[in-house]
């Protein structure tokens, strides 16, 4: 193994060696979006607009009747399997 194979923690060279930028991190519309939502003073759905809004947009983007906005990927991967309705025990591991 050469030096260059191993990872840093073991002696091998850093991945970033420069320091990270120190831009704007958001521009024009993102930056317009955001501080629409820290104006409603909330960013729950049920009370802010702009989960519902995403929502509308995304119907109207992908044509579909139905979005659901969730928080995290893990949450659209529940959400996905409640959408899909496998029933206890369709799915049996032993059976493969």
């Amino acid at each position: 193994m050469t030096q260059n194979d191993k990872l840093a923690i073991h002696g091998g060279p850093k991945a970033k060696s420069g320091p990270y930028g120190a831009g704007m991190r958001f521009m024009d519309n993102e930056l317009k979006y955001l501080t629409e939502a820290l104006e409603q003073n909330t960013l729950f759905g049920a009370s802010g607009q702009m989960v519902a809004r995403a929502c509308e947009m995304m119907k109207a983007y992908t044509g579909l009747p139905f979005v659901a906005a969730c928080s995290s990927g893990s949450a659209a991967v529940h959400l996905g399997l409640i959408a899909a309705g496998p029933a206890s025990g369709q799915f049996n591991a032993d059976e493969r």
